[in-house]
């Protein structure tokens, strides 16, 4: 393990070419001469809706005949490439929910695919100027960025799709808007070309074969004595309410689908049709399903679906997010939420029985994503990055009083380089079972062990608090690996592999730039000696050496889940720089933070302080059959909690 120098804590909390508040107070930025700013080196600037726009614009002259034959081959050729129906409710992915796109989504990613087709015919120099160009295409498109925005500076109540949580900014961190970037795009082409190429000649290994050389299967040698499986599984639910990339949006700018900010979207949902959906209209509560084990998730449309694979004829369920049912660790998690949403609400409804639906739902709502945010900063965190990385960030909770560090000039919006790679880490913490003997690659997209009368969400949260997780390594289970959601022998996803590509098709530029970018030394060797891969064992280094041709070839993910973990903590330098600078910017840059002294939106401090009573073990003992578990349930039982 690696010690944790001052020099490293100083450094992690900079963000990219910005200023930023040390829990001291005192201010610090990143050395512009060192580090050049990332709009002097970016290929564009931004509009203050947040669209890219061109740093110069050509003239055209091309007549407007012309103009609209293009325009119009333009249109033609995108609608032929998209694979999802526009008409379309629920499009069908064999290989599980996490491509579901919703028709905004759809349509935003049409539009971004089609200017994106313009820009590239306007560099040819035959197509006119891209304004004009694109002005032409434009005329058949609604672009939802362009709607004015009012927002109610005293609203008490966050949105649903986390607009106007900004008001300087009002779309800053709402559902279906742009990820940011933290460094400049590392596309072949500078626009949208996937990054595929050597630092010296020729092109970088397929993601498959650094998969099979260098993410090879996990074993029970790999287990972390230290942290238990529910560690692994609240990251993933964490993940899902804060980000979910739109497959079919433009290369060039990722979509999230998702509301940025920890608001318990993978609750409630981050649109107003789908957060509708999921409310019975009576008493604030959400729908539900009966079992012996007591509330599930209310189900889905459809018995067959090829994202949902029952083997007892068994509905699916719907949530704030779609991929719900991704296996049943994750429906547990969904359904510890919703049920605990559904407790608030009630206790509430009891104490104020003058209370509506509206307001019930709404107090509900906030209570519980204010209890979401206490486990992630003040329980989660800690435990990824170890008590010294969590305190230089300022992530614990205080012990009284509020917090005044909002900060209304931070875009909270999830970085690219954090969805695409950095928080991706959680992989290499998933084991083979995840309750008993039950393996995950027979369980993917099947709702069964729910609906079970000897299991249930209790039986599979108390495996979770009971069993280790892997360590954060280059090891992956060959759950992800090799089956992930596998239909026939043989034909499951290779995780590893994917999230390398989409390293590359998200533009991601290599391990060694965030290195750089990161305070931290870059390689110039693949030794582990000065200079070379300092935080990485020899084995690792060595396949490294056998897998990429330069270091600088190096894949963020790969590079950064393979280095050694900071000394109590779940991961390696790289990654609590990466990861923990959003969760910095997700806390200083969202108004309506828990612990904020907002005068409209803050908790009375009587409340506030029943909130920092709030553990993930409590929550897990309100909302299930399990009556005795570690009150540290991140942490494994017999290692002091």
């Amino acid at each position: 393990m690696l010690p944790v120098s001052s020099l490293f804590l100083s450094l992690l909390v900079l963000t990219f070419g910005q200023r930023s508040r040390f829990p001291g107070g005192r201010s610090n930025t990143i050395n512009p001469r060192s580090i050049p700013s990332i709009s002097d080196r970016s290929e564009i600037t931004r509009t203050a809706s947040g669209l890219p726009r061109p740093r110069s614009v050509r003239t055209s002259s091309l007549p407007q005949e012309e103009l609209n034959r293009i325009a119009t081959e333009v249109r033609s050729l995108v609608e032929r490439v998209l694979v999802t129906p526009r008409n379309s409710r629920r499009p069908n992915f064999p290989f599980g929910p996490q491509l579901i796109s919703s028709r905004q989504a759809q349509q935003i990613g049409r539009s971004g695919m089609m200017f994106l087709e313009a820009s590239k015919r306007v560099r040819t120099g035959r197509s006119g100027s891209l304004p004009e160009l694109g002005g032409n295409i434009g005329n058949s498109l609604d672009c939802p960025f362009l709607t004015p925005v009012t927002c109610d500076a005293e609203a008490k109540y966050r949105t649903i799709t986390g607009v106007c949580n900004n008001l300087q900014n009002p779309r800053w961190g709402s559902a279906l808007t742009p990820f940011e970037r933290s460094a400049p795009s590392a596309y072949n082409d500078s626009l949208s070309e996937p990054r595929s190429r050597s630092a010296l000649s020729g092109n970088l290994p397929f993601p498959r074969v650094v998969s099979t050389s260098m993410h090879e299967a996990s074993d029970v040698g790999s287990l972390d004595v230290r942290f238990t499986h529910i560690t692994m599984e609240f990251g993933q639910f964490v993940s899902h309410d804060i980000e979910r990339f739109a497959p079919i949006l433009s290369p060039r700018e990722q979509l999230n689908q998702e509301s940025a900010y920890l608001d318990g979207s993978a609750v409630y949902g981050s649109t107003e049709e789908l957060a509708g959906e999921l409310r019975t209209g009576s008493g604030g509560l959400l729908k539900t399903t009966n079992s012996p084990d007591g509330e599930l998730l209310l189900q889905d449309f459809e018995l067959e679906s090829p994202e949902c694979r029952s083997q007892i004829k068994r509905r699916c369920f719907r949530a704030g997010d779609p991929r719900v049912n991704q296996q049943p660790a994750l429906m547990s998690m969904h359904t510890l939420w919703l049920r605990e949403h559904n407790r608030v609400a009630r206790q509430l409804s009891q104490l104020n029985p003058t209370w509506g639906d509206e307001k019930l739902y709404q107090e509900a709502r906030r209570i519980v994503s204010a209890e979401f945010q206490h486990v992630v900063y003040d329980e989660f965190l800690p435990v990824i990055f170890g008590t010294q990385v969590a305190q230089a960030f300022d992530f614990p909770a205080r012990t009284s009083g509020y917090n005044s560090d909002y900060q209304p000039t931070f875009n909270a919006q999830i970085r690219a380089a954090f969805s695409a790679a950095g928080y991706r880490f959680g992989h290499s913490l998933v084991q083979t079972f995840f309750a008993d003997n039950l393996r995950f690659r027979d369980h993917f997209l099947r709702p069964d062990t729910l609906y079970d009368p000897s299991k249930g969400p209790s039986f599979v949260l108390e495996n979770l608090v009971s069993n280790k997780q892997q360590k954060c390594d280059r090891l992956i289970s060959e759950q992800l690996t090799n089956t992930l959601f596998e239909q026939v022998p043989g034909g499951g996803i290779d995780l590893a592999a994917t999230n390398i590509q989409r390293g590359r098709d998200f533009g991601i530029p290599s391990y060694n730039l965030f290195r750089v970018l990161c305070g931290l030394r870059p390689a110039t060797h693949f030794g582990t000696g000065r200079g070379g891969l300092v935080d990485h064992t020899s084995e690792a280094a060595s396949i490294l050496s056998s897998t990429y041709r330069h270091v600088d070839d190096i894949d963020l993910w790969t590079g950064a889940v393979s280095e050694r973990v900071i000394t109590g903590a779940v991961v390696g330098p790289t990654i609590a720089c990466v990861v923990g600078r959003q969760f910095f910017l997700l806390k200083k840059g969202d108004r309506f933070f828990y612990e904020n002294d907002d005068e409209n939106a803050r908790f009375p401090l009587d409340q506030l302080d029943e909130i920092r009573k709030t553990s993930l073990a409590r929550i897990i003992c309100d909302n299930t059959k399990l009556t005795s578990i570690q009150r540290q349930v991140f942490r494994y039982a017999d290692n002091g909690s």
